[in-house]
């Protein structure tokens, strides 16, 4: 095997701070989110992902609420409805593409929209 020619090509990121992660997805502010950095998942950019925690189940995981972060950090002053509440999640991207969305409680692989089944 040439190895020289595996790692020429670029795969898509990992899992943008998954559950075992020591940097997880979480809000540090009433405001602002924060995850992993760029490099535990072979990122060099993210997407943000928010939908209405009542699509999960229906395997929407949401819409781009910011693309192309250049790092793992942003802001989201809007506010959910009365009685709504809302989930975020990130991908990672790079050369390669854009990474998962995480797992599911199933254990079941995450993609955005244009990427899922």
């Amino acid at each position: 095997i040439n190895i020289a020619c595996t790692f020429g090509l670029r795969s898509i990121p990992d899992e943008v701070s998954p559950h075992d992660s020591i940097q997880p997805l979480r809000f540090t502010s009433a405001t602002r989110l924060q995850w992993e950095p760029a490099a535990v998942s072979r990122s060099d950019r993210f997407n943000l992902y928010r939908g209405d925690i009542v699509d999960l189940p229906t395997r929407q995981y949401g819409d781009c609420l910011q693309a192309d972060l250049l790092v793992n950090i942003t802001e989201d002053f809007e506010v959910p409805l009365a009685g709504t509440s809302w989930y975020y999640l990130v991908t990672g991207k790079n050369e390669g593409g854009e990474g998962p969305l995480g797992f599911d409680g199933g254990m079941v692989q995450r993609f955005p929209h244009q990427y899922g089944p």
